[in-house]
């Protein structure tokens, strides 16, 4: 009867410097998991810590449109500089801060709010006020540096 040593061929000794150059082809591999671990956290960030609690257990949100007053810019495209100053303190007197007073680069026919997410109710508000103005109320098509901007037109 034979035996299995007899049926195989014996198996080859791995050499020390095979085992290594074994070793050394997880390197690539390894670095590259590193990376894109790192890419990952850089962009994604770590697990953000969950907000506060009051005694209630309601959450607090602080960065409520409501708690302050919104960024307000004003583009005068009526081409009249009268009608801007008007518009102005109009919008002081009824409590709203603005932020910037510019002339627009073209002349427009419609008045126009546009607002940003959160803030509907103020440009609707400002609207109301400028009621003389026939505004229209729109949001804007992209996030931008002002919360509400008043456009005026002829």
């Amino acid at each position: 009867m034979a035996k299995a040593w007899d049926i195989l061929a014996p198996r080859p000794k791995v050499k020390r410097a095979v085992q290594k150059r074994r070793q050394n082809k997880n390197l690539p591999f390894l670095f590259f998991l590193i990376i894109l671990g790192a890419i990952v956290i850089f962009f994604f960030g770590l697990e953000k810590p969950a907000p506060k609690l009051n005694n209630s257990s309601q959450i607090i949100n602080t960065a409520s449109p409501s708690n302050f007053s919104p960024k307000i810019k004003i583009l005068n495209g009526s081409g009249d500089n009268q009608t801007l100053s008007t518009v102005k303190s109009t919008l002081e007197k009824a409590n709203f801060e603005i932020t910037a007073v510019e002339n627009a680069l073209n002349v427009y026919e419609d008045s126009i709010v546009y607002y940003n997410e959160g803030y509907q109710d103020k440009a609707q508000e400002i609207a109301d006020i400028l009621s003389d103005y026939k505004m229209q109320v729109q949001k804007f098509s992209k996030k931008t540096n002002y919360d509400l901007l008043v456009v005026i037109g002829q």
